[in-house]
């Protein structure tokens, strides 16, 4: 009691000791923060500008300025030209803006110095989607007049721009990195928790659990999906890919996608809409065949065809919410009401960015979903996790279950129901070709000794039988109990001398009987197929029965 008490002493003076550090260096960490006077040890950063002031735009022969950005003109012609005079540079500078789905050409009085937009025909259409072009501006520019002529390539744009920015190549990196930052931690995240969810489900399908653990493969694929289409709808594959086209491509297919592994949990949580949430999922399909179909043989492209897949959506969430709350109201089901919930704020943040992206349709669209896929996910987990635990629990007590009933309490050896199944597999099986030993083993006088000093006497006989039984033969065989005071050990291995294991067996007895005053004997014999096809397992035990009652009679007067 003394030492227990000297070390949660210790436990307490070294948390306090601790915690007294740690105040200690955060105190003098917030005083030097506040108060140093040192200059700043960064590298000195150059900042994106703003370049909206003094631009106009020509209508005909004549120039109109514009007041401000965001500009767009609905009307007008085929082209927008907007124009400006290029600033003094010291060193090169990239303008830089949306292009909008919008073809762009940039001329620095008549000589063109950028140019955005597909040739010629390519063998799976071309697609611009709506990412920052880059213009670069020599200080050779000098008092030039920059003009961009602006193009529209789809059905649901108009020319114009959000915004016009100035910088270097490193500045507009930062800029991208910073306004994106949380976008990319949020990304990271999905990724590794979708890893997570394919690897518990990979462990799952590989032990073959009873659970419904697909559940795991759904919420990872509706996760990665969800990833690879806020990625591709933002900013940030202009740092590492430069295929336009190819990142366009991933955006529109991932959102097309991005219900089927939603529907495929949604159907594994109801009892009824089985078939009805397959059929959605096999349109789903046929709409991403069709509109990859069409664009490639340049009839529609994407922006055009995205209406259909909103409209898809919507009338999926509507079913999904008519078929869950039915699930909830039929069976009272939890995981259907968290489910139900779920969705429930997944569908409104949804409507605000589908609402976002036909008001503003240049922003960032995925803010809002962003924000309902982490509630999503998060109720999807617990919900997941809950049940993972459950069936955990219940497969655990089941085991326990099993255990008990084919296990003897008192000497925690396999008890006679394990003996019996085991025998009839070695009968269905045959042991023809396979060496087998069968020890039949009798306690000698235990009912004399429950007789005469009762039955805690004679259970400490049988637990010591059956550690000198186990001490001697759980490297070479299975011990069984399968009566009062009889136990058998099968032996499926070849050159084994029982003869030398029963003198082991024996050491151990006498070992018993120095500590005990009740004297522990256990008559024997054993009988093996030697090799012998002709013998079966009805025979060996037969054979070791008789050997084990020859034994006893020997041995029963020595005994006391």
């Amino acid at each position: 009691m003394p030492l227990i008490e000297s070390k949660h002493f210790q436990k307490t003076i070294r948390n306090i000791l601790w915690i007294c550090a740690s105040l200690f260096f955060l105190g003098i960490l917030g005083t030097v923060f506040l108060t140093s006077d040192l200059p700043d040890i960064r590298p000195p950063e150059e900042e994106v500008t703003s370049f909206t002031e003094g631009w106009y735009y020509m209508e005909g022969d004549e120039e109109r300025a514009i007041a401000s950005f965001p500009f767009s003109l609905s009307n007008g012609g085929e082209e927008l030209i907007l124009c400006h005079k290029i600033p003094p540079l010291t060193d090169i500078k990239y303008l830089s803006f949306k292009n909008q789905f919008q073809e762009i050409q940039a001329y620095a009085g008549e000589l063109c110095i950028y140019e955005y937009k597909s040739s010629a025909s390519t063998p799976a259409g071309k697609l611009l989607g709506n990412f920052r072009c880059f213009i670069p501006l020599q200080p050779e520019y000098e008092g030039q007049t920059i003009s961009l002529h602006l193009k529209s390539t789809t059905s649901i744009t108009v020319k114009g721009l959000q915004n016009i920015e100035l910088g270097s190549s490193d500045a507009f990196v930062l800029d991208i990195l910073s306004n994106n930052f949380t976008l990319a931690v949020c990304l990271i995240f999905m990724f590794l928790t979708a890893l997570l969810l394919y690897l518990v489900y990979l462990v799952q399908d590989i032990k073959k659990l009873s659970y419904d653990y697909k559940s795991f493969l759904y919420i990872g694929s509706f996760l990665l999906l969800s990833a690879l289409w806020m990625w591709s709808d933002s900013e940030l594959p202009q740092l590492i890919c430069s295929n336009a086209t190819m990142v366009c491509l991933i955006s529109f297919f991932s959102f097309m996608a991005l219900p089927i592994p939603l529907l495929s949990f949604v159907r594994s949580a109801c009892h009824q809409g089985k078939s009805l949430l397959i059929g959605m999922q096999c349109v789903l399909i046929v709409n991403i065949i069709v509109q990859f179909l069409l664009y490639s043989i340049e009839s529609f492209d994407f922006p055009s065809m995205l209406p259909v897949t909103h409209l898809l959506i919507l009338l999926y969430i509507g079913i999904i919410i008519v078929l869950l709350f039915r699930e909830v109201r039929l069976h009272a089901s939890f995981e259907a009401k968290g489910i139900l919930a779920a969705i429930l704020l997944l569908i409104l943040c949804s409507i605000a960015a589908l609402v976002q992206f036909y008001l503003r349709p240049n922003t960032d669209n995925s803010r809002f979903f962003r924000y309902g896929l982490i509630m999503f996910i998060g109720i999807l987990l617990f919900l997941s996790g809950k049940n993972l635990i459950r069936f955990l629990e219940e497969r655990t007590q089941t085991k326990l279950y099993q255990q008990l009933a084919y296990t003897d309490i008192m000497t925690q050896t396999p008890n006679r129901i394990a003996f019996d199944e085991c025998i009839d597999r070695l009968r269905q099986s045959g042991i023809s070709g396979r060496p087998l030993t069968v020890v039949m083993l009798d306690l000698n006088n235990l009912k004399e000794t429950n007789d005469t000093y009762g039955h805690r006497a004679g259970d400490e006989l049988l637990k010591g039988a059956a550690r000198s039984i186990k001490n001697a033969f759980q490297n070479v065989g299975t011990t069984y109990r399968i009566g009062g005071d009889e136990f058998v050990v099968l032996i499926e291995k070849g050159n084994i001398s029982p003869g030398h294991l029963f003198r082991i067996m024996d050491q151990d007895i006498a070992q018993f009987n120095t500590k005990s005053i009740y004297s522990l004997s256990i008559a024997r014999g054993y009988a093996s197929n030697d090799g012998d096809s002709r013998k079966d397992i009805d025979s060996i035990l037969s054979a070791a029965d008789q050997n084990m009652y020859k034994n006893k009679a020997a041995t029963k007067g020595i005994c006391r």
